[in-house]
């Protein structure tokens, strides 16, 4: 969707249904040969709002919650504007100093947003926007239950496993590592590592609003399957918002449960057994609850679009996100999430040592820090630091990307390497990550040829040279 593309339809979705309800309510004024009461009034801003909250699961689920409420809030004010003044002197009368009063007052606060807050935690370009429908709810509902995403989980469910012998080396991390949706396939990074190297199987383990603590979930899953010879732990700024969510599988808790002696897995089994299976897009179920529909929508689209813009927008975005996705936000402070962070990069830490199983932690930076957005930077650093004080005594490599990122975006812009507002990268930025991890993870590489496990020589394809990459640690 492009940037005007994204606008007209903004303002359409403001506009269309005001009108609407306008020219309605006229006609109402018309038949009626009287305009509306007091009492009248709210009764018709009103009746659509309750009408579409009434039929929402299932009969216009194809549209998030909020977007189809913004809509029919929109038609019930121009039903009430026009059923009390209808078109006539008066009723410009009335909607020109509304109108204007309502522009001053956004300009108002819009100034002071910019003066006296801090930028908006996360803010898009109008391009990155999308209008939410029901095709792409999957792709919310597994924030909050990885069991959608069974093979992530199973070693024994991941097809590449099936017929391959080589050296596993899984990569753990949020949809930046999965990479689906922002480019085709055999674009993100670690399904060209794959391509390109030959003697390991890299597996993509990216799991879109994954926190560290389900990258300790699938550690655990895949060091018990036996599968594991080699791991890459992906860490982002949104670490501190993402980890420790509430989960379903989990009964509405988290996924772990942190003890002195280290974490547990809070859910008896938060996989399904293998004959569940996954749920497929489309409308909502009529099952499906209201709660869980106003959970699982974003907030207006509208508000998405202006916040590409305006600080305002973009603060009203993130207290909307917060209010209404409370899952979606850990419930707990910065510093409580780093330090389950730090039982858990020791927890990793410690097992890995007692296998031998080679590993590293990658630190991946988001766009807006690289265009100099300090509170990512601040967050981007503090886990950093925090990653290499923690497994300095295991010896483990913590290599940050963002040097060869800032590099890149200086030389040819953000617009080169993102797909979005986000983190998200495109071939360009994918290609990128995959020249800079050949180097910065050669020794890792290198480290789970030589210690792989029993079970048979590595694959070793056709025309693929014998011996992997040669590089250095940075």
């Amino acid at each position: 969707m492009t940037g005007v593309e994204a606008w007209a339809l903004a303002v359409a979705e403001i506009l269309v249904p005001a009108l609407l309800g306008w020219a309605l309510g006229a006609a109402i004024r018309k038949w009626t040969r009287r305009p509306a009461g007091p009492g009248a009034r709210i009764g018709l801003a009103i009746a659509p709002v309750a009408v579409a909250i009434a039929v929402y699961p299932p009969t216009v689920a194809s549209l998030g919650l909020w977007d189809v409420v913004t809509l029919s809030l929109m038609l019930g004010l121009g039903l009430q504007h026009g059923a009390a003044w209808g078109v006539t002197l008066d009723s410009a009368r009335r909607t020109v100093p509304t109108l204007l009063g309502t522009l001053a007052t956004a300009l108002i606060l819009e100034v002071t947003c910019r003066v006296a807050l801090p930028r908006p935690p996360e803010s898009y370009p109008v391009r990155g926007v999308h209008l939410w429908t029901a095709a792409q709810r999957p792709a919310t509902v597994h924030r909050f239950d990885p069991i959608h995403l069974p093979e992530r989980l199973d070693p024994l469910r991941t097809p590449q496993l099936q017929e391959k012998t080589a050296p596993v080396v899984v990569h753990s991390g949020n949809s930046v590592v999965e990479g689906a949706g922002y480019c085709s396939q055999g674009c993100p990074f670690v399904e060209q590592l794959d391509a390109q190297d030959p003697s390991l199987l890299h597996v993509k383990a990216g799991v879109p609003g994954a926190g560290i603590d389900l990258g300790y979930l699938l550690f655990q899953r895949w060091i018990e399957a036996g599968r594991l010879d080699g791991f890459v732990l992906y860490l982002h700024p949104n670490l501190t918002v993402v980890t420790d969510i509430p989960y379903r599988a989990c009964g509405g808790g988290p996924l772990l449960d942190y003890r002195p002696e280290s974490p547990r897995i809070a859910c008896t089994d938060p996989s399904p057994s293998p004959s569940t299976p996954p749920p497929e897009a489309g409308a909502l179920p009529a099952t499906e609850s209201l709660p869980a529909s106003a959970l699982e929508s974003p907030v207006p689209f509208a508000i998405e679009v202006a916040a590409s813009v305006s600080a305002l927008a973009g603060h009203l975005r993130w207290a909307i996100s917060r209010a209404t996705r409370p899952g979606q936000v850990s419930p707990h402070p910065a510093e409580v999430v780093l330090d389950h962070s730090r039982e858990v990069l020791t927890a990793i830490g410690r097992r890995c040592q007692q296998e031998g199983i080679p590993w590293a932690v990658v630190m991946l930076p988001g766009r807006p820090e690289l265009e100099g957005d300090q509170n990512e930077r601040d967050r981007h650093r503090v886990i950093a630091h925090l990653a290499r004080q923690t497994l300095a005594p295991f010896g483990v490599p913590v290599l940050d990307a963002f040097d060869h990122l800032l590099d890149a975006t200086a030389r040819e812009g953000a617009e080169a390497l993102f797909a979005d507002r986000c983190c998200h990268f495109n071939r360009r930025g994918n290609d990128l990550m995959v020249s800079w991890l050949r180097e910065a993870l050669a020794p890792t590489f290198e480290a789970v040829r030589r210690n792989r496990r029993p079970g048979g020589p590595p694959e070793t394809r056709a025309g693929a040279p014998d011996g992997g990459m040669e590089g250095r640690n940075p």
